[in-house]
């Protein structure tokens, strides 16, 4: 990719897609350490599913 087309891909890019990214990259986070603790089987996605956003992840 040139360098042109490197800067036009950030300044014609979606609004609001840096938070998003964050969000979903905090969120796995979170995710993954439930699952390191509960383990990937059935309770694990228990875990998962009944456990709430950190406020850091929600903001």
């Amino acid at each position: 990719m040139s360098d042109e087309a490197e800067a036009r891909t950030y300044i014609d890019g979606t609004a609001g897609a840096s938070a998003r990214r964050e969000y979903e990259r905090r969120l796995a986070k979170d995710e993954d350490k439930i699952r390191e603790k509960w383990g990937n089987g059935r309770l694990g996605k228990i875990a998962v599913a009944l456990s709430d956003e950190r406020q850091s992840t929600d903001a």
